[in-house]
């Protein structure tokens, strides 16, 4: 699964800009299949705005800087949990948090089962907030969509850590990952599908840097 992940990364830093820009064309209208008119306003306008330019500034990670990924969402019960689980599945130290969440609760159901069909257990997993997180020069907080990448700039200026978007790796290049809470098992799917292939390639990156400076 992996090295199919790594050639796709690898194929679309090859592709023309055209191309890339068809392709990221491509999941944004995947993306927008369902979900309120609001999700899907909201994905459409963070892919078009990245492809007039924006959020490049999020690809400018020293991946020798990070020992530990910090994925940032809203509840911490969907996305940002299950990226945490299958980061440290692939060898990564990480943790999450949400900027709406209530300390201690348990994931959400949906997210724990089709977690578990992809080979990850969350069963352990409790919901954190920001003041939960003993953060650190080191870490990377990586956030689900523009919008919580803003808002975790302050916690970025202040220790001194970077910042990017997930979607934004493993070849997708899907600036905005809805939250698939409330929706269909299918949804869920599609969503750790993409966290899945960002996920080889930011822990690949990782990887890669260690070996470089040992």
């Amino acid at each position: 699964m992996g090295g199919r992940f790594f050639n796709s990364a690898a194929v679309w830093r090859n592709q023309t800009p055209m191309t890339r820009t068809s392709a990221a064309f491509q999941r944004m209208i995947e993306l927008s299949s369902s979900g309120s008119w609001r999700k899907r306003a909201r994905v459409s306008r963070a892919t078009l705005w990245w492809m007039l330019g924006g959020y490049r500034d999020y690809w400018d990670v020293d991946w020798g800087r990070v020992a530990r990924v910090v994925f940032v969402c809203s509840g911490n019960v969907c996305r940002s949990p299950y990226a945490e689980y299958r980061a440290s599945l692939l060898g990564v130290d990480s943790t999450s948090f949400g900027l709406h969440a209530t300390s201690g609760l348990r994931v959400d159901d949906t997210a724990l089962a089709i977690a578990a069909r992809r080979g990850v257990n969350m069963e352990t997993a409790l919901t954190r907030r920001a003041e939960d997180v003993a953060f650190d020069p080191a870490d990377l907080l990586i956030a689900m969509t523009p919008a919580y990448a803003s808002a975790v700039r302050n916690i970025s200026r202040e220790v001194g850590s970077q910042v990017t978007l997930l979607g934004l790796w493993g070849g997708l290049h899907i600036p905005y990952l809805p939250d698939p809470f409330g929706a269909s098992p299918e949804v869920f799917e599609r969503c750790y599908g993409f966290i899945d292939i960002a996920l080889e390639d930011v822990c690949h990156r990782m990887k890669m840097s260690r070996l470089q400076a040992s």
